[in-house]
Order: C-alpha cells, then structure tokens, then sequence
C-alpha cells in the first residue's frame, strides 16, 4: 500500500514538472490589445507593449509595464496592463482631460492646459475652459505639477465658472479675482468654500430684484463680506 502511494506521488510530480515546461516552452504572448480611452492605441504604446510578443506569459509582469507606461508618458492618468485567455496581452490607457487653461497675462493667448490633480496635460490649444490668469505660470512647463494651493483651487474657479461665467478669473496673493456682468468686483479665497459662492449668487439675484445698483467690490475673503459702493 506504501509504494502504491510514493508511485502516485511520483506520477503528480512528472505530470507537474511536464505542465510547467510546456508551460515555458509554448504558452508566449501571440496577441497584443490596447486602447487609449475609446480609440486606437498610439504607435509608440503600442511599440512598447509589442515587446513582449513572443516572450513566455510567466516571464511578462503587467505591473512593470504599467509602470514604465506612466513614466513614458505624463499625459496618461492609468494604464491597466493584465493577461487574457487565450495568450493576449490586453492594455487598456486613460489619458488627463484638461478641465482649465491658465495664461500669464490676460493678452496672451500661449498658456498651458492643466487637469484636475494639476498635471500640466499640454500647450494650450483649446477654448471653452475656464480661463485662469496666473502671472507665475510662465516658469512651468508640460508634464509638471502645479502648486498644491492652487490644485484646491480648481473646482473653486469650475464652480464660479458654473455660477456666474466670467471671461476669466485672476490669482493674485491668494486671492482668486474675478467680476460678475455688472462690473461688479468679486475677491474670493483661494482656499474658499463653494457656500460662499452660493450664497453670492443669491445675494445679487436678491438686489436685481430689488434694483438695487450693483457694488464696485464684494470681497469674501473674511467671515463676513466686505461691499464697496
């Protein structure tokens, strides 16, 4: 009874050693798939993943590729790289959206185009976003980060966008800048909580009712709002 039970044993570990050189010998990547967002892959990603054509799926590593994908190019937010049945490495890219493009001065129409996490996604090259004039972004190029006081800033200037559509808005000493269509100017915190702006958007619907003129300045950098006739 003993030596039926070592034959069996013996049996596993031929059969065992057998799968896995055959596993070596001819389980290779035979296909490549990739897409970036919801279009075909560019040539160079798609260069880079046709390396490991050919080469064993236990020796490919998705994590290794994912990560040299990222630092390839600065304009991809994710790449998830993973094997699928049968023998295809499948890649699938997310590239940075821009959502604002900032300009040093208001008459320049060179800037940059930024996303949401305040990577500098490209050259700007696009209208329709909201507009941030920033006299220090002149020192920063594609592929950089921008100041984290200034990444919290964002969906501040997207809401004031949403709210009251300026041409643009200014940062200036921590302070965002920006006039509602009556001339009126409005400095807001760079920092600042959305509530305020809500309850400025109220504000001057309540004195357009009421025809009452519109201040030269509000300023909402304090806990209550500093207005200039």
């Amino acid at each position: 009874m003993i030596k039926v039970v070592k034959f069996s044993r013996s049996l596993i570990f031929v059969g065992l050693a057998g799968l896995i050189y055959l596993g070596t010998k001819y389980l290779t990547i035979q296909t490549i798939k990739c897409q970036v967002d919801d279009s075909a892959c560019p040539p160079d990603v798609f260069a880079e993943l046709s390396r490991s054509y050919g080469q064993n799926v236990y020796k490919v590593s998705p994590p290794e590729l994912e990560e040299k994908l990222l630092k390839a190019d600065f304009r991809l937010k994710s790449v998830k790289v993973g094997l699928r049945f049968p023998l295809t490495l499948a890649a699938e890219l997310k590239t940075r959206i821009p959502v604002v493009q900032i300009v040093a001065s208001k008459n320049l129409f060179k800037g940059l185009l930024v996303d949401a996490q305040g990577r500098i996604v490209a050259e700007r090259e696009v209208a329709g976003l909201p507009l941030i004039i920033w006299s220090e972004i002149s020192s920063f190029l594609p592929g950089q980060d921008l100041p984290r006081d200034l990444v919290l800033a964002i969906p501040t200037v997207n809401e004031i966008y949403s709210l009251f559509s300026p041409d643009s808005v200014e940062i200036l000493n921590e302070t965002i800048i920006f006039y509602l269509s009556e001339k009126t100017k409005v400095k807001y915190p760079l920092a600042g909580p959305a509530d305020k702006l809500v309850s400025l958007q109220l504000w001057m619907n309540q004195a357009r009712i009421k025809n009452q003129p519109a201040p030269s300045e509000i300023d909402l950098r304090f806990n209550y709002p500093v207005i200039k006739n």
